[in-house]
């Protein structure tokens, strides 16, 4: 029997509110168990993947309409990106940002190795001896990290409230003012505030150009223009055949083409781990239906029993979409994740103590 979509109000609603409802649900087939799992999932991911799309929409159009009236004279010619009089421009808009979060970026840049690192540290430890490359990117990260600690230092010395609010300048301020006696500490503050700026720039000295890990922008290269998020960045080269002006439309034009490519990707990505994750769930939720059962000496098969996990994590979902819906209003539940699981479990052992129950 296929599927009918118009089924889906009454089993929607049947599953938050009748617990007799579940002997019906547990005898159709189990196809159409895994596609209402799949369409019940799509509420969170509809949600989740909208307010992505919206913030990353408002931030990179943040940085399209500071760079209006910016940009030097620029132009494609067959693909290669040509810029009258010089090879390299830097544009930067400040952006507010807390202490706290200027901690949290310092220690994120200097506090973890990359895997080679990490790997020539776990060797050392074991008492292996290292190579002479090794030696030195394990030495060059050890003196980061120490600056970092220098530098979280000065922060709380300079900045002791953590919920202040600060610019890039005011950074630069109080380096001007009151240097660290490292500049390795210095470059790694300044660094670091940089951080939370929105930045343009244009490199044809290479196709690599490069931006700070995590930094919002735009890298222009030779051939090539990068789109530096938080979700996904996006290189893209230019074919021979291009030729145009870049303008303030054309960065427009870069972002909307990139918000359509990200939207299928976001959608498919999140999708699937929560299809992941919520089949875990419901084979845990499967076994304790399945001991709820025996307690109550029924026998159901595990057909049965997967079938009565998967329609009682309905109202679990319905809790996310709430705790959602609630953080946007800037309004936090505390430890949803055990409420998550304490409604899940009081629909899953009255559904089963409903359907072992003779009337």
């Amino acid at each position: 029997m296929g599927f009918k979509i118009q089924t889906l109000p009454a089993t929607f609603y049947g599953c938050l509110t009748d617990f007799k409802f579940y002997r019906e649900l547990i005898r159709r087939p189990l196809g159409e168990a895994f596609i209402y799992l799949l369409l019940l999932l799509l509420l969170p991911v509809l949600f989740l993947s909208g307010i992505q799309i919206y913030e990353t929409n408002r931030l990179m159009t943040r940085i399209t309409r500071s760079l209006q009236g910016n940009l030097p004279p620029l132009r494609i010619d067959k693909g290669a990106v040509i810029m009258d009089g010089k090879e390299y421009f830097h544009f930067e808009t400040e952006n507010e940002f807390t202490v706290v979060d200027w901690r949290q970026v310092l220690s994120l840049l200097t506090s973890r190795p990359d895997r080679t690192v990490g790997q020539a540290i776990q060797r050392r430890e074991a008492g292996e001896e290292l190579t002479p490359e090794e030696a030195a990117a394990v030495e060059e990260f050890e003196n980061r990290r120490a600056a970092g600690e220098m530098g979280l230092a000065w922060i709380e010395e300079r900045f002791p409230d953590l919920g202040a609010v600060i610019t890039t300048g005011a950074v630069d301020q109080a380096l001007e003012e009151d240097p660290p006696q490292l500049s390795e500490v210095e470059e790694l503050l300044r660094e670091s505030s940089h951080f939370f700026n929105f930045v343009f720039r244009v490199d044809l000295t290479t196709d690599e150009p490069q931006l700070p890990p995590g930094m919002m922008g735009f890298a222009l290269g030779s051939h090539s223009y990068t789109i530096n998020n938080p979700i996904w960045p996006q290189k893209i080269s230019f074919p021979e055949t291009t030729s145009e002006v870049i303008n303030d439309a054309t960065l427009d034009a870069w972002r909307k083409s990139f918000l359509w490519q990200l939207i299928p990707f976001l959608l498919g990505i999140l999708l699937l781990v929560f299809y992941l994750v919520s089949l875990l769930v419901i084979l845990g939720g499967a076994a304790a239906a399945g001991l709820t059962a025996s307690l109550l000496k029924q026998a159901l098969a595990f057909r049965r029993l997967f079938a009565l996990a998967l329609y009682a994590l309905t109202p679990a979902v319905i809790f996310i979409l709430l705790y959602l819906g609630l953080l946007l209003a800037r309004i936090n539940i505390p430890y949803p994740f055990w409420i998550f699981l304490a409604v899940y479990g009081f629909y899953l052992v009255n559904a089963v103590r409903r359907f072992s129950s003779p009337d």
